[in-house]
């Protein structure tokens, strides 16, 4: 059936249950079959229990992508997307050469009095405390699904040395972060195009840690291709002013 075309599934439907089928096509493709059902020369009766079928099908799509991060620990969230990885990747994974294992990437940046800051620059190197990141990018063999991201900063700092830094005390963002716009993406693909940064402000809710962010929609990123994480801020922080930037989720590495 998944090779038939909207109409001939339309038509199917009148005789054929398979909510299989119909989870795969998309929200658009669903409501362009509901059309399609009501131009068919059938009874009424058969119509109403095709119609049925369908939004039984949307029902069930939308039921899924609401509880996914949810209810799925990030590990069965990646296993779900194997498919995005080469069939050399995958391979590893089925025999068990490589394993999956919880991770945060992070990245640390003074932010004093600039309007602009990228977390994960190509001249870094790695530094405890202040990158686990190299030359801004991912490790050769890391495949990483990110599912959620955290943006603290330390404001009043004695300094900005790289002691200064790795002894900082992370709180919620600044205003001038929370009330600019970020993005983030690998290499030129954008997973999240500019927004508001507002969604690390938790003022008040004390079910999320500052500055945390939840993923909807968990995003993989890819071995050897920089990580974008980019600021504007809403006029320059303060001097003394550091920004810590975390990716958390699940990557491969060797058993």
């Amino acid at each position: 059936m998944a090779l038939l075309g909207l109409g001939d599934l339309a038509g199917a439907l009148l005789t054929d249950n398979n909510r299989v089928a119909l989870e795969s096509l998309s929200d658009d493709s669903l409501l362009g079959i509901l059309g399609m059902i009501d131009g068919l020369g059938a009874a009424p009766a058969a119509k109403d229990k095709a119609r049925k079928k369908v939004f039984n099908a949307i029902k069930h799509k939308s039921k899924n992508i609401n509880r996914e991060t949810k209810d799925l620990t990030a590990k069965a969230l990646f296993e779900q997307r194997l498919a995005q990885l080469p069939a050399e990747a995958q391979a590893k994974l089925r025999s068990g050469q490589w394993q999956l294992v919880p991770f945060i990437y992070y990245a640390v940046k003074d932010i004093s009095g600039q309007n602009h800051a990228d977390l994960f620059k190509s001249g870094d190197n790695t530094v405890i405390g202040i990158t686990n990141v190299v030359q801004g990018r991912m490790p050769a063999e890391d495949y990483f699904l990110c599912t959620k991201v955290r943006c603290v900063t330390s404001q009043g700092l004695t300094g900005v040395t790289e002691a200064d830094l790795k002894g900082a005390i992370w709180d919620k963002p600044a205003p001038a972060v929370i009330n600019g716009e970020w993005k983030m993406g690998q290499e030129s693909t954008v997973y999240i195009d500019k927004s508001a940064a507002s969604v690390f402000s938790h003022d008040g809710i004390t079910t999320l840690a500052n500055g945390e962010f939840e993923l909807d929609t968990p995003k993989m990123f890819y071995p050897q291709r920089t990580i974008n994480v980019e600021f504007d801020f809403a006029g320059a922080p303060a001097a003394n002013t550091a920004m810590r930037f975390e990716l958390y989720g699940v990557k491969t590495t060797k058993a």
